[in-house]
């Protein structure tokens, strides 16, 4: 579990096939968003799953994701029912790369 600002979602690495690293992970203020990744350090440790490249569709909809609230914090737009299922529709897109579309 995670809690806002969460530093050690900050230092979640992860690596691209090619063996290139990035910073898979940022922590917010006042936000608990979460992935199906194993992004604690305990469970990356003890885990057997291979993590995600970062243009995988998984990694993009997290970064959507972080972007979305990003977007709603600087525009100072509070988070309504209808923001909520927007989301959640654009996270739930898996089956296309056209995440704002709606097959």
């Amino acid at each position: 579990m995670f809690f806002d600002n969460d530093p050690r979602e900050n230092r979640t690495i992860f690596m691209e096939p090619n063996g290139s690293l990035y910073v898979a992970g940022f922590s917010m203020t006042d936000v608990v968003y979460r992935t199906n990744h194993g992004y604690d350090e305990v469970i990356r440790k003890h885990s057997h799953t291979k993590l995600r490249a970062k243009d995988s569709s998984t990694m993009q909809r997290y970064f959507i994701q972080r972007d979305m609230l990003k977007n709603y914090e600087n525009s100072k737009t509070q988070i309504s029912e209808n923001e909520a299922i927007n989301m959640t529709a654009i996270m739930g897109a898996k089956e296309h790369r056209n995440y704002y579309s709606c097959k």
